[in-house]
């Protein structure tokens, strides 16, 4: 592999319209991956793991204007780190042990 070389790919197709869509799958798990705040230090990205905020992210305006109607204040940029610890705790499950044993709490 190559020192931060990012490899993205697209659930299998068949044809050239597969091939075509496969492809644009690939570039959207790239897309997320790289503009991720939490980027992965694993730089193999398959659009099935990353579909669901492929596809909410695929128009930046209307998300980061949704991100604003529904975050507020807490979408600031200055909020992070509470948006970091909200994120944390839920992915693991609600559990503030855990979640602050991830976070070094």
């Amino acid at each position: 592999m190559v020192p931060g070389a990012l490899v993205s790919a697209g659930r299998p197709s068949h044809g050239l319209d597969g091939f075509r869509a496969t492809h644009e799958e690939a570039k959207a798990a790239a897309r997320v991956t790289l503009h991720s705040s939490a980027r992965s230090h694993d730089r193999t990205v398959l659009f099935e793991d990353v579909r669901l905020a492929a596809l909410l992210t695929s128009d930046p305006e209307r998300a980061r204007s949704f991100v604003r109607d529904e975050l507020g204040a807490l979408g600031h940029s200055r909020e992070a780190l509470l948006r970091e610890t909200v994120r944390v705790y839920l992915e693991c499950n609600c559990s503030p042990a855990t979640a602050a044993a991830r976070l070094d709490v």
